[in-house]
């Protein structure tokens, strides 16, 4: 992308149909909350980024 002024999307990306809008409308996309819930429920890095992936990838 050649954007003059790159934006990032941050908010309520949490699935793959969410984060393909952001794709869409934005230079790309910032996923926090979702990590975050994630990391709480599994209390493990590795596997809430698994986790992450799954729900980004369907």
């Amino acid at each position: 992308m050649q954007l003059r002024n790159p934006r990032m999307i941050g908010f309520g990306i949490s699935n793959r149909q969410t984060l393909e809008s952001a794709r869409q409308n934005a230079a790309g996309a910032i996923i926090g909350s979702k990590f975050v819930t994630l990391l709480d429920e599994e209390g493990d890095a590795d596997r809430a980024l698994d986790r992450l992936f799954d729900a980004l990838a369907k």
